[in-house]
């Protein structure tokens, strides 16, 4: 789902919603918040982003991700982050929010989903471009979790076990993401996926806009 979605986003031609594949890369600066192990560093890459950084939760991770993408030839700076403080004040051509974007918290000290479009508007240049993947609220990872508001639900039931006590924005439907979206991003672009590996679904909201 990660790195076939964006090579998709990124590099498809036949999409009538999708024109990212006109820009050129080669004199862009890319930041992906939330990038895991880097798994999507070596598609950056291979596209030409002239600027590659990335943003995780710990030193380690970001020391890890370092290591493994220089043996591949690829330098990409990680800085220790999250969502809502973003480590720097220069600004991207691009920021990717991919599978990471909607994770708000804990209960007792969760923040608003604003508060991270805010943060990453203020990182982004104008004309910047947000890419980002959420899951709808017919993903199998709200099932059974707990609703506080219209806008937010606590994990209950995590078949990987690692997010239950995480509040994550659940969004009722594709008009209530464009209009949050819409807050802070115009020329708003939405994809979508659904699913079904053996049983488990796994449906996303998928897109792009621009600052």
């Amino acid at each position: 789902f990660n790195e076939q979605s964006l090579i998709r986003m990124f590099k498809g031609k036949n999409y009538p919603d999708c024109h990212l594949f006109m820009n050129d890369y080669t004199h862009a600066s890319l930041l992906d918040v939330g990038c895991g192990d880097a798994n999507n560093f070596p598609l950056y890459s291979q596209l030409g982003f002239k600027k590659l950084c990335g943003v995780e939760i710990t030193e380690e991770i970001c020391q890890l991700n370092e290591e493994r993408l220089s043996q591949m030839g690829i330098y990409a700076e990680m800085r220790v982050g999250t969502n809502d403080a973003i480590p720097w004040e220069e600004t991207f051509d691009y920021l990717v929010s991919w599978n990471a974007g909607y994770y708000m918290g804990v209960l007792d000290h969760y923040f608003m989903f604003e508060d991270y479009l805010e943060e990453f508007s203020r990182v982004l240049k104008k004309n910047g471009i947000f890419i980002f993947s959420i899951p709808m609220s017919d993903h199998d990872i709200f099932l059974h979790s707990e609703t506080i508001d219209e806008k937010y639900s606590v994990i209950q039931e995590d078949m990987l076990g690692i997010r239950n006590g995480v509040v994550f924005r659940k969004f009722k439907d594709e008009k209530d993401l464009r209009e949050t979206l819409a807050l802070f991003f115009e020329d708003i672009h939405l994809g979508s996926i659904r699913d079904n590996y053996f049983g488990v679904r796994g449906n996303w909201y998928i897109g792009y806009c621009r600052k």
